[in-house]
């Protein structure tokens, strides 16, 4: 992405909205300073919050170790850790914008606030991934071909079935 585009984004996008979600590498870009830690994720998303007046939710995934961190800052100046075991996989690609699309889908229900709309969303998705997980080497055991390679999927249901 451009430089000219990060800015249109900063200047035109960022102070419409009530909840930003960058992973750690866009919430670097955006506040031009380094993430190598939860101490980091919170200074970046405190100063989010004050230059866009909204919640900012930095997810943590990229941190090293074996624990996912997830900040939540508002503007409020109040913060929450949402913390998880991370699950070993090569396939990521597509986390962050589905649990950003569980996010807001509860958010549009208007019955949680960002703080509880981020605690279901997370609880939805996140078994989704260790069931995928199961079911691709499974899959894999039975037929060599690995099907479950998605974030998210649409027999997702099926997963309580055969897990």
């Amino acid at each position: 992405m451009t430089d000219e585009a990060i800015e249109e984004i900063k200047n035109e996008l960022l102070p419409l909205v009530t909840l930003i979600t960058p992973n750690i590498d866009e919430a670097m870009v955006l506040t031009g300073n380094s993430i190598q830690n939860t101490q980091d994720m919170l200074a970046a998303a405190k100063q989010l919050s004050i230059d866009y007046q909204t919640h900012i939710l930095i997810k943590g995934g990229h941190l090293e170790g074996d624990k996912m961190c997830d900040l939540l800052y508002s503007p409020d100046h109040t913060y929450y850790i949402y913390e998880e075991k991370k699950i070993e996989t090569k396939n990521l690609h597509g986390t962050g914008c589905t649990l950003s699309s569980a996010i807001a889908s509860y958010q549009a229900k208007r019955i949680f606030d960002e703080k509880e709309s981020i605690r279901h969303a997370k609880r939805i998705y996140h078994p989704r991934h260790h069931c995928r997980q199961k079911l691709k080497y499974r899959a894999w055991q039975r037929t060599s071909v690995a099907f479950f390679l998605t974030p998210l999927h649409k027999y997702v249901h099926f997963c309580a079935v055969v897990s």
